[in-house]
């Protein structure tokens, strides 16, 4: 974020926020922040369903297992609810 981090109009359109501030991934414990990231503009923020961001979790036979860890991807799938 702190790249993304411009004034604002430079460039034009480029104020956006993260709608998963204040939230940390579950699906990977080791990690303490998320691989990738939902931006939206202003516009689309006010759109945002409050606390619907989340991650998508799989069931234990859609799991891959890789030495003794199971796990769907090495990303945790996010997703967000948008009010058009």
């Amino acid at each position: 974020m702190a790249e993304l981090d411009f004034e604002p109009g430079d460039p034009a359109a480029a104020d956006v926020q993260s709608v998963m501030a204040g939230s940390t991934p579950h699906c990977w414990p080791q990690f303490h922040d998320y691989i990738d990231h939902i931006l939206v503009s202003p516009g689309v923020a006010s759109q945002v369903v409050p606390g619907s961001f989340g991650e998508i979790v799989y069931d234990a036979a859609d799991r891959r297992e890789v030495g003794s860890v199971q796990y769907p991807s090495d990303h945790c799938p996010d997703r967000v609810t948008l009010d058009w």
